[in-house]
């Protein structure tokens, strides 16, 4: 909803005069990669369009390519998705049916922001507990 929010008050014409720059946390040109992977970790083509994202071989894939990123990238990884409905059909199938949610790939930590409760405080609250000391 905070996304959303601050898009529209973007394309509104909203300026931003305090902004919050902490080079000292995160050098973002060695430790960030932001980008879209459009072939997952099996090989098969990601296209989250409506048809296709409700197959379980997408979902599959997506798991399959989120556990290969969480194996090959230190310390943290942050996943953006189209929706929450998205979030919560992939969720689901990967607590039935896909490697993500077994043990054996619980490389790091997961923390699904939910919709239903965004609440500041609790939310980093839950991130901070999430991460090693």
């Amino acid at each position: 909803m905070l996304i959303h929010t601050l898009v529209a008050m973007l394309q509104l014409g909203a300026s931003f005069p305090v902004k919050l720059e902490a080079p000292h946390v995160v050098d973002v040109r060695k430790q960030v990669w932001a980008g879209a992977i459009g072939r997952g970790a099996d090989g098969a083509t990601l296209q989250a369009t409506y048809k296709q994202a409700d197959t379980t071989a997408f979902q599959d894939s997506v798991g399959k390519s989120v556990v290969e990123v969480c194996r090959v990238v230190p310390d943290g990884v942050l996943m953006f998705l189209p929706s929450y409905s998205m979030l919560d059909r992939l969720v689901s199938r990967w607590k039935v049916g896909c490697p993500t949610w077994r043990p054996s790939a619980c490389l790091k930590s997961s923390c699904c922001v939910e919709l239903r409760a965004i609440d500041a405080s609790s939310l980093l609250q839950r991130l901070v507990c999430s991460c090693p000391a």
